[in-house]
Order: structure tokens, then sequence, then C-alpha cells
């Protein structure tokens, strides 16, 4: 299986079969996907749109990105996700639990191209972000966490003569405080629930490696986009994070580059 995009839909379909068979889990911290979005020039823009999957969530996200000026580039991206799970207890009455968050994000970097006809374009970001994520636990109990990111995004990528395939590589380095601000978790309740929630107030910094490998194909402004960003935190702490993010969207391009 020699094509890109097919690897890529495999392993969304392997792990949306995961999913399917997973308990219910709550998580307090997954990644974005990263804004890769191979500027070229001065006047270069970026739009795209996806949805998002993760760990029992799924979610939204819409990202933008600009080049004021020649090897400069600027981008705001917004993340939205949620999921739930219903099971029965044993006096027969449904548990409703549930998680979710949203976050956003802004940065810029620097970037440029070789080649004449078929291009390879390097570019690095730096940025912060600022997210919130809720969980919903049996019971009546609920827990709020804060997210505050700073990251810094190296990347290469490559685009063929025609601009109707890009494909890249990005390696994101992301240092994530955590906060929670509001909890009412109770040990007799939520015995595992209630020691995640601790295990998150007393270790609050973590720092993450998100690469990513993203595919964009279809016409010079308009493409398919399949991104795959996993997430390796270096200081492990027994805490649940998610494993990652798949998105799939739509982008959209303009200026004079992707016509030329």
């Amino acid at each position: 299986m020699k094509n890109p995009a097919k690897i890529l839909l495999l392993i969304a379909y392997l792990l949306l079969i995961t999913t399917l068979f997973s308990s219910c889990t709550h998580y307090y911290y997954g990644p974005n996907s990263g804004n890769v979005p191979l500027l070229q020039a001065k006047g270069d823009g970026r739009i795209s749109a996806a949805i998002a999957s993760s760990d029992e969530t799924t979610g939204f996200e819409l990202q933008s990105s600009y080049a004021p000026v020649n090897h400069f580039g600027v981008m705001v991206n917004l993340y939205a996700t949620g999921g739930k799970n219903i099971t029965g207890s044993s006096n027969g009455d449904n548990i409703n639990e549930k998680g979710g968050g949203t976050y956003a994000e802004v940065g810029g970097g620097y970037f440029t191209t070789t080649g004449v006809t078929d291009k390879w374009i390097f570019e690095t970001y730096f940025g912060a972000g600022k997210g919130t994520i809720t969980n919903n636990y049996r019971r009546a109990e609920k827990s709020k966490t804060g997210v505050i990111k700073f990251f810094i995004q190296p990347s290469i990528g490559f685009q063929n003569a025609k601009g109707t395939l890009q494909v890249a590589l990005a390696s994101r380095f992301s240092s994530v405080d955590l906060k929670v601000t509001e909890s009412n978790m109770t040990t007799n309740n939520n015995p595992y629930d209630f020691s995640q929630v601790a295990l998150v107030k007393n270790n609050p910094k973590h720092l993450f490696w998100e690469p990513a490998m993203i595919i964009k194909m279809g016409l010079p402004n308009a493409k398919v986009q399949l991104q795959l960003t996993p997430s390796y935190e270096f200081n492990k702490k027994d805490i649940d994070f998610q494993w990652g993010v798949f998105s799939i969207g739509i982008i959209f391009s303009f200026n004079s580059t992707l016509k030329k």
C-alpha cells in the first residue's frame, strides 16, 4: 500500500474500531491538529475546516493563516470537541458521563521555499493557546481544567508543480500548564476519577511531543486535507491524556503562488 492517503484512512478506521470497544475514560488534555499552512510568499492565505476524532470524542477545528510579508506568517486556530457515554446501573437507571473542551491559539513564524516547479517549503512557528476541559462524572460530580499551552512547530513540506498535492511532516513541542479550576469530586463516589483530578492538581506542568503527518490533495486552491497527530508526554505522571487526534477536512488557499 504505497498511497499515503490510504494508509491514513486505514489508521483512522482502526482507531474508530478501538474507540467503539473502549470504556468511558475522562481525559485532562488532548492535542489539536497542527496548523501547517505551507505559505510561500507575501499575501498567501489558508482557511481550513475539519472534523477531528480522538478517544471517545469528536470535534471541529477551524484554522487560518496569512503571510503579511515575505517569509513571515501568522495563524489563528480554534478547536472544540466532546463525547459522552451512557451506561446502565444496578438499579436500572442510565448513567450519563461526558467530557469535552474548547481551545484557541495564535502563532507566528518564519517560512522559506526552494525549487522552481516542484517546491520544498520549510517553516517554524511559535505560538500560545488557552482552553478549558470539562468532565461530567456519575452522581452529578464535575471538574473543570484550564489549559495554557506554548509551542514551537518546525515542519517541512513538498508541493508538486501543478499545486494539486502537498505533503508535510511537522514536529510540535508543547509546554502545557494544567489547572483544576472547579471540582466537586469525592473519593467515595468516583475513586479513580478523584485520584486523576488530584494528580492534575499536584502535577500541573507537562511537556509533549506532537508530530504530525499531513496530506493535501485536490485543486490548486481547494483541497481535501488529512492529518494524523499523535501525542507523547515526556514526563509521564499517570494522568489520562488522549493518544492524539486524526482530522479530515477542506482547506482553501488564496494568492498567486498556487496559480502559477
